[in-house]
């Protein structure tokens, strides 16, 4: 949805990108019209060449520059020179208005690949001329093709109009934005970006791009621009290295609004899932963003039955969120399951009474790579539960956050590539064994990668189990015997695949996966925007739920038939482990417990194998030993204590 703000000015002042004036002493011999100045080509034919044209209109004035565009008497009408040219002033000396008809002589620079003149004399001949005529921005123009020559050097320094174009990202903290002319929001394709190696899948990377720039001509620095709104006006197309940049003279902003999700059936089981932006509690706007998270999952969410977490500070910080919607709702109470393995920010959940025989548990947690180093720095979170129907369906999560696309190109691209892609088989894997014990599986979380193939590795496909457009790394189909659907794809209209924007490009990198269901189906499914289209300034604005994150959320729908019954959830047992380590075959691990009643006690190999010769032995007053045997071989173990409340998984000892 758009509402309309109008921000309407002819602009006099200006911030200008190009580099600063330069003296120049000698006399203009040649003269010359702006089209033969600017040419057909990329650069001017002209530079370091002393010019003099004579005879066009100013049509923009800035801070030290202005722009001057030929009449219609002395252009060439060829669509492919641009008829306008920015001529830099010093101090702002001598500097016309709009509308005056000048002659300007000086030496002529291309700068960043903008052609540039160097104002040594100006006669003003006269004034208040008609304004050139402006080229429009549409669907058709840029047309975004790889062309030798941009589409936007035939219009480079001169006036354009646009009508209902897309700011395509959110402004940054200078209040800059991208928009395109196109139809549809610019968005990731699949493949390498273009130019892509030989033999590589390719998108084109969506040149049709334009940064727009507010504040270059006077106006405002537009800080609170949502992307996904639409913008109207008029300015100068100016060239800035590889970037095409748009400067205002006047503009109109049809501003966005975020619809709300759905408000949950009686039948239905709602998971949530979301990206938290490294949530650490001691940044100095950690409060701000609590209020905002926990207003977020209360209001926006609707207290989800399992809200999935990636990019999580520690347990304190879950911890405080729990609390924080308990005040802000009495009746959402949370249990929350983190494990701390030893990286930054970790995958985590929150789950409420409609679930129960909860077990949670990281996996791949000593895997490695072939290239060496660790397989999983954030390893995939597993939660284990029955929804609590008369049928007590039960059901698997997988919690992923998968390497990033930092370094996939350049000089550690072989390292991060090799890890994507042993990270996804890895991820196969488990699925597969999730399938063997016939669950109800979800895999969801933060894949960093693509609903498609990004030329190098495609993660999602291999983790679903279905075919590939093609990749570097080619995906191994052959692992799971029923593929996975993609709901995140499924249940999403085209313009809708989004839960990240990146340089203006709309893209997928937030997924859920979803396998054969039993005794439930998937009923619904939807982002929760306002993460990424919104500014970065609102991370720090608690006055609005807006940026809460760089990602957006999603919600998934599972009708399962009958009302999830809540159960009460009982307090944590307190554990004091004072097992040796190393552990010695025979000795004893001597457990101080709050509750032993109710406890299943298990030992398990690194590679998930339970460990069936391990004997409980139990005494009074809270104190629980463990014996094992001597059969028991050399290795790395987990030590697993569950109750029904009570998860403790992760403590690993060595056994010698």
């Amino acid at each position: 949805m758009l509402r309309s703000r109008k921000i309407s000015a002819i602009i006099v002042t200006s911030l200008c990108f190009i580099v600063g004036f330069m003296p120049v002493n000698l006399q203009a011999q040649e003269v010359v019209a702006i089209w033969e100045i600017q040419g057909k080509g990329n650069i001017s034919s002209y530079d370091q060449v002393e010019i003099y044209t004579t005879e066009n209109i100013v049509t923009a004035v800035g801070n030290s520059l202005f722009f001057i565009q030929s009449t219609p008497k002395n252009a060439d009408l060829d669509p492919l020179t641009s008829e306008g040219l920015v001529v830099l002033a010093e101090n702002n000396i001598n500097l016309p208005q709009v509308g005056d008809l000048v002659n300007v002589s000086g030496m002529l620079l291309e700068q960043s690949g903008n052609t540039s003149l160097l104002l040594e004399q100006l006669e003003i001949v006269s004034s208040s001329s008609s304004s050139p005529e402006a080229i429009n921005l549409s669907d058709n123009f840029p047309s975004g093709e790889n062309k030798s020559v941009h589409d936007l050097e035939s219009v480079e320094n001169a006036l354009v109009d646009f009508e209902d174009i897309w700011i395509a990202s959110p402004s940054d903290s200078e209040g800059r934005l991208i928009v395109s002319a196109k139809t549809q929001r610019p968005e990731r394709e699949a493949g390498v970006e273009y130019p892509a190696p030989n033999g590589f899948l390719e998108w084109d990377g969506n040149n049709e791009r334009i940064g727009l720039i507010p504040h270059a001509l006077g106006g405002p620095r537009e800080l609170n621009v949502f992307s996904g709104s639409k913008i109207s006006g008029k300015g100068i197309i100016v060239q800035a290295g590889s970037i095409y940049q748009l400067w205002p003279i006047e503009y109109e902003i049809e501003e966005r609004t975020f619809e709300t999700l759905p408000a949950r059936k009686d039948t239905e089981l709602t998971i949530a899932c979301m990206n938290v932006l490294r949530f650490y509690n001691f940044e100095f706007n950690y409060p701000k963003r609590l209020h905002k998270l926990s207003k977020h999952i209360v209001e926006v969410l609707g207290g989800p039955d399992i809200m999935a977490f990636q990019e999580m500070g520690g347990k304190s910080e879950m911890d405080d969120i729990r609390d924080a919607i308990l005040a802000l709702d009495p009746t959402m109470e949370y249990k929350v399951w983190i494990f701390e393995s030893g990286a930054d920010i970790y995958n985590a959940y929150l789950t409420r009474k409609t679930i129960s025989k909860i077990e949670a548990e990281q996996l791949g947690v000593f895997e490695t790579l072939t290239v060496g180093g660790r397989k999983h720095d954030r390893p995939p979170l597993l939660l284990k539960a029955e929804v609590n129907t008369p049928e007590r369906q039960n059901i698997s999560i997988l919690n992923l956050h998968m390497r990033s696309l930092n370094g996939i190109e350049g000089n550690s691209s072989t390292f991060v590539r090799t890890k994507r892609h042993e990270q996804a088989i890895s991820v196969t894997e488990m699925v597969k064994s999730l399938q063997v014990q016939n669950r109800n599986i979800i895999v969801l979380g933060d894949f960093n990668a693509f609903q498609f193939s990004d030329g190098y590795v495609d993660i999602v496909n291999q983790i679903r189990g279905s075919s590939s457009l093609g990749a570097a790394f080619e995906i191994e189909t052959s692992i799971l015997e029923t593929p996975l659907r993609n709901i995140s794809e499924e249940f999403t209209a085209p313009e809708e695949r989004y839960s990240y924007v990146f340089n203006g490009n709309i893209q997928m990198i937030d997924h859920c996966l979803v396998g054969e269901l039993d005794g439930m189906k998937v009923s619904d499914f939807h982002f929760s925007r306002g993460n990424a289209d919104s500014p970065e300034l609102n991370l720090v604005n608690d006055s609005n739920g807006f940026r809460i994150s760089d990602h957006d959320g999603f919600m998934l729908y599972l009708d399962v038939g009958a009302v999830p019954e809540e159960q009460e959830i009982l307090p944590d047992i307190e554990i004091e482990i004072a097992y040796p380590n190393p552990f010695q075959s025979g000795d004893f691990i001597r457990l101080n417990l709050e509750e032993k009643n109710n406890l299943q006690i298990n030992l398990y190999s690194v590679s998930g194998v339970l460990v069936e010769n391990f004997q409980l032995i139990a005494f009074d007053q809270g104190t629980i030993e463990l014996e094992s045997v001597s059969s028991i071989p050399a290795g790395v173990y987990f030590l697993s204590i569950e109750g029904r409340s009570f998860n403790h998984l992760g403590k690993v000892f060595v056994v010698r």
